[in-house]
């Protein structure tokens, strides 16, 4: 009955002058039916069908409707033509379609039966997860994953032990590279395919690193113990801590020692207590020296001294080098860089492309020049015309650029943070400036977030 009623519904809507067309003698002629349709789905997705049949002989017109699962009518038309598709519909759904023949109006056949086939959209399939790997050399870390088949984009990011977060700009790029500091960490990445709706992202790949202390350079320096003088070779590590190898000229027989900010000076590795420091002078007997009073200077021209109270020699034992940090200058960093970028920029956004990031290796022309032994100035960032001024402190390493500068013409240069923080740039042990989070202002608001930008000198 329901299908006489659709066929009914149809007939009233595509051929309303049927009826009054039709005469008594009409009404007692008896009509042979069409042949009913064979359809059979020739296409699916995910969210479409396409259904296609064999012409049936004496048809003029075909009608069909598709209902969903709850027996609603999703959508009904009228054709010439042996195919019909449907879009917009829900995935791993299945709907049923009824497709009947009309016959020419006069003729001696009626619409055929209808028939009807189901059919189920495509299940969104999740995309494999990228299998990962980081790896760390100091303070460098290098996360790198497989391509995912299907994958169009890769997303991670980075989460420290207090759960401070790190975002990279989504590209298609299965490495990233970034400098951190020392401390416990969680990368992330996944796999997605926007333009793709077959695809729906994969589960995150993770992988814990940590950066831990590592050496910053290792040096000769020269203990002065009374009236002796010898060399030992020293190694300075990134957590403050350093070691004189044979400092006693016994080997295996380290001299371990932290030195903060204010120049005090600890002995983890104390060989009895906090104290004493013991040292054999042959097979049998040891010298010890009582370690309180141990000071540590570092000049700005890089020299550095331990100084410590030797138990009987009634003067204070030094030892004395220069870290190779400190000569660092303006005229070292002075060149032209390679650039790779990546982060979101507000100014891409536009009606019909709200995709944001962008992702750059391609930039080969930032020039940084000298101006003084303190200052330098740096033109081509991010492709931008205008030159920026920063400041070197070549005991932290760091190049810092105040906010406000002029930068993309309607553009202030700073932290993302805030308007009138300022850029503060990283310079690694292979002479990598490392810029994380500057941004572009504008108005009061910030146009770029989550940047990165790597220098390497060409």
């Amino acid at each position: 009955m329901k299908n006489i009623l659709r066929h009914t519904k149809m007939l009233a809507i595509v051929l309303p002058a049927i009826m009054a067309a039709c005469s008594d003698d009409d009404d007692e002629a008896v009509l042979t039916p069409l042949a009913t349709p064979a359809p059979a789905v020739s296409a699916s997705g995910v969210a479409a069908l396409t259904f296609e049949w064999e012409k049936v002989e004496g048809a003029v017109q075909y009608a069909y409707e598709l209902r969903d699962e709850a027996d609603e009518l999703v959508a009904g038309d009228v054709t010439t033509a042996c195919t019909a598709t449907f879009a917009g519909l829900e995935p791993a759904t299945t709907y049923t379609l009824d497709v009947w023949a009309f016959a020419a109006i006069g003729s001696e056949r009626s619409s055929s039966p209808v028939a009807t086939l189901t059919a189920t959209t495509d299940a969104i399939v999740p995309l494999a997860a990228p299998e990962l790997t980081v790896t760390v050399d100091g303070k460098t870390v290098t996360a790198a994953w497989t391509a995912v088949p299907d994958a169009e984009i890769y997303t991670c990011y980075y989460l420290s032990a207090d759960g401070e977060r790190t975002d990279f700009a989504a590209s298609a790029d299965t490495s990233v590279t970034f400098v951190t500091e020392v401390g416990e960490y969680t990368f992330a990445v996944w796999a997605d395919a926007p333009q793709n709706e077959a695809f729906s992202a994969s589960a995150e790949a993770t992988a814990g690193f940590a950066v831990t202390a590592y050496a910053l350079y290792t040096t000769t320096g020269t203990m002065n113990y009374g009236e002796y003088q010898w060399e030992c070779t020293l190694t300075a590590y990134s957590d403050g801590s350093y070691s004189i190898a044979d400092w006693y000229g016994n080997a295996g027989y380290n001299l371990d020692f932290v030195a903060d900010a204010d120049g005090n000076v600890t002995y983890p590795t104390c060989y009895n207590d906090d104290w004493y420091v013991y040292v054999p002078t042959d097979g049998t007997n040891y010298d010890y020296f009582y370690v309180g009073y141990s000071t540590f200077e570092a000049a700005a021209d890089g020299t550095c001294t331990l100084s410590f109270y030797p138990y009987y020699v009634g003067d204070y034992c030094t030892f004395t080098w220069n870290d190779p940090r400190m000569s660092l200058t303006t005229a070292d960093i002075a060149g032209t860089y390679h650039e790779v970028a990546s982060g979101y920029d507000y100014y891409l956004w536009t009606w019909g492309n709200e995709d944001n990031s962008f992702s750059y290796d391609d930039n080969v022309g930032v020039v940084i020049e000298r101006i003084d032994d303190t200052t330098i100035s740096m033109t081509g960032f991010y492709w931008e015309p205008e030159t920026l001024i920063g400041t070197l402190d070549a005991a932290a390493r760091t190049i810092t650029f105040e906010a406000g500068q002029t930068f993309g013409t309607w553009y202030t240069f700073a932290a993302e943070t805030a308007v009138d923080a300022p850029v503060v740039a990283t310079i690694d042990d292979e002479g990598r400036i490392l810029f994380q989070g500057w941004s572009a202002w504008y108005g009061g608001y910030s146009y770029i977030a989550g940047a990165t930008s790597t220098l390497t000198k060409l």
